[in-house]
C-alpha cells in the first residue's frame, strides 16, 4: 500500500515530503520500526514518541507535531486514531467484513461476549471473540495480554478471523481501549452497554472522563442504521443515559425496558428467565447463577436478536 492512498482517511493537517512510499506495516513501538514500516509518534504517559523520531529507520512518520527526520512526515490531529486507521487499511478493513459487536461496561463484558460467541456457534455461525480471558476463532482460544489489543495487533487478529470465515465477532471494548483509540477504525454493527461503576480512575482521572470514553462507542463508532437498532443498553443502570446512545436502540433489564425479564427464578442450580422482547417472548435456561448473570443473559439474548 502506498502511504498517499491513506491520506484521504487520515485527513492530514500537513504532508511533508513525498507520500508515494510503500508501506507494509505500522507501529507506535520504535523497536519495530524499519524499512516499509510507518512509525506513529504517540505521546505516552512516560515516553513521547516524537522524541524517538530523529535517526529512526522507517518508511515514514505520522505525528502530531513537526519532527526532525529525512523521511516523509504526515501531521495529524490524533496520532492514535491515525494508527488505528493505518492498521485497518493495511489489513483490508477486516471489521467491515463481519458483524462486529462491541460490549462495554464496568462489569459483565467477558460473560456477555462468551455467551454470545457460544450462542452464535451453536446456531452454526462461525464467530470470533476478543477479550480478557483470551481471543477465540471458532471456539479455539488463545491467550492475550490486553482486554482490547493495541490497534495493529487488533486489526491483524480481525483479519485472521475474517480469513477463517468468521461472520461475527463478540468483542470486549474497554474504556482504556476506547480512550486510546484502539478500536477507532472498526465499524461496529452493535454496541452493548452493561453497567457503569467506579473503576479505572487511575487512568481516566474522573468518572466523567470514564463515562466519556465509554460513550465514544455509541457516539462515533456505530455503523449507519440498517433497519434494526444498533445499541443495546441496560435500563437498570442509570449510567446508560450517559452513553449518548442513538435513537435506534433497545434497552434491557428487569424493570421497564424493550427486552424485559418478566419472570426470574435463580437457584443454586441455575437461572430460568421468561423474557418479553420486541420480536416475541423467549425462555432462557442457564447454569449461571446470580442476578448479575441473569442480566448478562438478557444482554446476550438481545445481542443475538439484533444480529439477525
Amino acid at each position: 500500500m502506498l502511504l498517499r492512498s491513506a491520506l484521504p482517511r487520515l485527513s492530514p493537517l500537513l504532508v511533508l515530503g513525498d507520500a508515494a512510499v510503500e508501506v507494509q506495516a505500522v507501529t507506535r513501538d520504535s523497536r519495530q520500526a524499519g524499512p516499509g514500516v510507518v512509525f506513529v509518534a504517540v505521546k505516552g504517559a512516560k515516553v513521547d514518541g516524537h522524541d524517538l523520531v530523529p535517526g529512526l529507520d522507517c518508511a515514514a512518520v505520522i505525528a502530531e507535531q513537526p519532527v526532525k527526520t529525512d523521511v516523509p512526515v504526515v501531521l495529524v490531529r490524533d496520532a492514535k486514531a491515525a494508527l488505528a486507521t493505518m492498521a485497518a487499511m493495511l489489513h483490508g478493513d477486516p471489521g467491515a467484513a463481519m458483524k462486529m459487536v462491541g460490549v462495554t461496561g464496568t462489569n459483565g463484558k467477558t460473560t456477555v461476549t462468551t455467551l454470545l460467541d457460544g450462542a452464535l456457534r451453536r446456531a452454526g455461525v462461525r464467530s470470533g471473540r476478543i477479550g480478557t480471558t483470551g481471543n477465540a476463532i471458532d471456539g479455539v482460544l488463545r491467550p492475550t495480554s490486553f482486554t482490547t489489543p493495541e490497534a495493529p495487533e487488533l486489526q491483524a487478529l480481525l483479519a485472521e478471523m475474517r480469513d477463517a470465515g468468521c461472520a461475527a465477532v463478540a468483542m470486549e471494548v474497554s474504556s482504556i481501549g476506547l480512550a486510546q483509540r484502539r478500536v477507532e477504525a472498526i465499524p461496529f454493527h452493535l454496541g452493548v452497554f452493561t453497567n457503569f461503576t467506579q473503576d479505572h480512575l487511575d487512568f481516566h482521572g474522573t468518572m466523567d472522563e470514564y463515562a466519556e470514553a465509554k460513550a465514544r462507542l455509541f457516539r462515533a463508532l456505530l455503523r449507519p442504521a440498517g433497519g434494526m437498532p444498533r445499541a443495546l443498553l441496560c435500563a437498570d443502570d442509570p449510567g446508560w443515559r450517559r452513553m449518548d446512545p442513538p435513537a435506534d436502540r433497545w434497552t434491557y433489564g428487569f424493570g421497564p425496558a424493550d427486552l424485559r425479564a418478566v419472570e426470574t427464578r435463580i437457584t443454586p442450580l441455575g437461572t430460568r428467565l421468561r423474557v418479553e422482547t420486541p420480536l416475541g417472548p423467549a425462555d432462557l435456561h442457564s447454569r449461571l447463577v446470580g442476578r448479575h448473570n441473569a442480566a448478562n443473559l438478557l444482554a446476550a439474548l438481545g445481542s443475538l436478536l439484533l444480529l439477525d
